[in-house]
């Protein structure tokens, strides 16, 4: 692959290096292949260094031609976005992959270079008893929902509360939306929210208002039928970190949805981590993690997790490397508890309140023997004002 490692390590339908890892599922006529990918050192620009990377991740597919992508987070600087979309769009189509679909252009600052941190995808190949349906939104594409005898799958990005035409409302404003228009796109879909496995949300402004936002967001739950009296029943897994895609958008979310057979029971099982307690228990709505088995293999899709402990509390205040060792065994306790290994992951993210504590993951991963694997690492701010560090990420098991 130009510009990047071999890949080695083969394990269990995967290939992985540092710079880039491929994870293809099976089910029935169906390949879902998950890509990881960061940059390599050295590019000169923001459109060459994604022109780079997207052209690995082509020399990296096989029959790139019946492939379509379906989701798409693409991290970097916003300031250069018109850059990577282009390089990306070239390298793509230079590869005959279309480069139509929606992609989440986050702003998740690179800790090193100003442009790309890297990107995380999943296509889908096409072939005989597989539809693959746009969904839109305000007239665009915001998602696919992919069908396959036995499962339906809805993969929603960068849906946000900003209507066309209308001025931004507050924070909290464009949260509500923002989950009703997810609603609407699922019911649309002929699924529904209880169908929701797992919520990537990024707000431009979190450590302002995300108190507020868990006060939009957990009445709705209730009201969708997400929880009970007993406490937590079909609470996806969830990611809530900075992030931002304009300056007029407070809070968007990349949403992925899972029906199998035509029952609309709940699709996951809701792991619980033995080393911390459950965010609901402090007022946030979401699952630790959640696993999804499905004809061909199992997801295990990880919440943002941090050095939180037992009870709910921060713990190694100001102490960085103790909050990414902590974060590092609540990440590898909630794997296990779905059956998965970090030689498992398809996708992960770590998120650093200052750049500088990027070397200090780096060096924690590898004291830890971390396997080699492309992860992203971006300044952000996490959900409390005294965490430093936190990581998010799915794990994809071939059956």
């Amino acid at each position: 692959m130009k510009g990047h490692d071999a890949m080695t390590e083969p394990t269990r339908g995967a290939s992985a290096s540092e710079r880039i890892k491929v994870v293809r599922l099976a089910d029935g006529p169906l390949e879902e292949i998950h890509v990881s990918a960061t940059p390599a050192e050295g590019a000169a620009d923001a459109a060459s260094q994604a022109r780079a990377i997207y052209s690995a991740v082509s020399e990296a597919l096989e029959d790139v031609g019946s492939l379509r992508i379906v989701s798409e987070r693409l991290f970097g600087n916003l300031s250069v976005k018109e850059a990577l979309l282009s390089g990306r769009a070239r390298a793509l189509s230079a590869a005959g992959v279309p480069a139509d679909g929606p992609v989440s252009v986050i702003e998740g600052q690179p800790v090193e270079g100003d442009a790309l941190a890297g990107t995380q995808l999943v296509l889908v190949r096409t072939a005989e008893g597989v539809d693959v349906e746009p969904v839109c939104l305000d007239g665009a594409t915001c998602g696919y929902l992919v069908t396959s005898p036995d499962v339906r799958r809805l993969y929603l990005s960068a849906i946000h509360g900003v209507v066309a035409g209308d001025a931004p409302g507050s924070p909290e404003e464009q949260a509500r939306c923002m989950f009703e228009r997810a609603r609407d796109l699922i019911v649309d879909a002929g699924l529904s929210y209880g169908n929701v496995v797992c919520t990537r949300i990024y707000l431009r402004r979190i450590l302002d208002w995300y108190d507020e936002f868990n006060a939009v967001r957990t009445p709705l739950y209730e009201k969708l039928g997400l929880t009970d009296a007993a406490g937590p029943f079909a609470i996806p897994a969830s990611t809530g970190i900075q992030g931002s895609i304009s300056d007029a958008c407070e809070v968007f979310m990349d949403v992925f949805v899972v029906r199998k057979g035509e029952t609309d029971t709940c699709p996951f099982e809701t792991l619980h981590n033995p080393l911390q307690s459950e965010a609901t228990a402090y007022g946030s709505s979401f699952a630790r993690a959640v696993s999804v088995d499905v004809p061909g293999g199992r997801y295990v899709l990880v919440s943002g997790t941090a050095s939180i402990d037992e009870a709910g509390n921060t713990v190694h205040v100001d102490d960085v490397r103790g909050q990414i060792r902590r974060t590092m065994a609540n990440f590898k306790a909630v794997l296990s508890a779905g059956g998965a290994g970090l030689e498992d992951m398809s996708h992960a993210v770590w998120y650093c309140k200052e750049a500088a504590f990027a070397s200090v993951v780096r060096e924690e991963m590898q004291s830890a023997s971390w396997p080699a694997f492309p992860f992203m690492v971006v300044k952000a701010d996490v959900c409390r004002h005294d965490l430093l560090v936190e990581i998010d990420g799915a794990a994809v098991i071939p059956a």
